[in-house]
């Protein structure tokens, strides 16, 4: 198994604490814990000991499906092997048919109906007092043997054997655990991940694909387009362009409104002043045609 070292740091900021894995990929059967408690880690071990399968279980935990990438540390090719019912279903290797020479994904919980996985991360900021922990429960329910999760956000500490040793499809647990705990439960990563981007103060979604991408920082080739697609937000170019120009259109019309009204304003006053050039010159006249 993958050995962790790390190094300790006090500065504010939330950090990984723990990380709890149960049925996801080879960490099978039981709890499997991870505690860095620390500024820095860092993960090693032998090819096939778990170390992708450790970093996979957090991205999971952080970033949306329509982002994700698994496998990023391996090639191309290798990436499509691992999904997230791979990983609920712990797949590990194939077998051949020799009657029919097929090859055959081998399991370590081949029944689906039967497997639950459990994912749980603790983070900790130095700066405020109550943790931050995110868990994700997955099963395989319903008549057509669908991949289901629930995503949940926790002030307080969560654990998996304290907190989810007795999961059912049902959603028995998640009753109890309302009752026992300060919880929010979400059917979509979409709300769970507003929930926790806002208790970690990220004011953008792209400081979780910014943190996919660097799970596989070795694959970048261009850094401005790394920069601009991954840690700028996004701008509608052509719609922002037809804005200000429908606004400098408007500004430009109303600019030219008042430069004619100005110049019929200047006709009118020439018009007032000779007329009342007129009329003075005519009393005068007047009086003199009296006298």
């Amino acid at each position: 198994m993958a050995d962790l070292f790390t190094e300790t740091g006090s500065e504010g900021g939330f950090r990984l604490d723990r990380l709890e894995l149960f049925n996801w990929g080879g960490f099978n059967t039981k709890v499997w814990r991870l505690q860095p408690g620390c500024r820095n880690s860092l993960i090693t071990g032998a090819n096939g000991s778990g170390k992708t399968t450790v970093v996979d279980a957090l991205v999971s935990l952080l970033v949306p499906p329509r982002n994700r990438h698994f496998n990023q540390s391996s090639g191309n090719d290798r990436r499509r092997d691992r999904t997230e019912e791979s990983y609920v279903r712990g797949a590990y290797g194939t077998t051949r048919d020799e009657s029919s020479l097929s090859s055959r994904v081998r399991f370590h919980r081949p029944d689906k109906k039967s497997t639950v996985s459990v994912l749980v991360a603790a983070f900790t900021n130095s700066l405020t007092p109550e943790p931050t922990c995110l868990a994700q429960v997955r099963w395989f329910g319903g008549s057509t043997g669908r991949l289901e999760t629930r995503y949940i956000l926790s002030r307080e500490s969560l654990t998996i054997a304290e907190d989810f040793s007795d999961v059912d499809p049902r959603g028995e647990y998640l009753r109890r655990l309302k009752k026992a705990k300060n919880i929010e439960v979400f059917d979509t990563f979409t709300a769970y991940a507003k929930a926790f981007r806002l208790r970690f103060g990220m004011r953008s979604e792209k400081a979780l694909t910014l943190f996919n991408k660097t799970v596989g920082v070795k694959d970048i080739d261009d850094l401005n387009d790394f920069i601009r697609g991954q840690m700028l937000d996004g701008v509608e170019t052509e719609d922002e362009f037809s804005r200000l120009k429908a606004h400098y259109d408007d500004l430009l019309k109303a600019h030219r409104q008042i430069e004619l009204a100005e110049e019929r304003i200047k006709l009118l006053e020439d018009v007032e002043r000779h007329g009342t050039e007129f009329r003075n010159r005519l009393d005068d006249y007047t009086r003199a045609q009296e006298a």
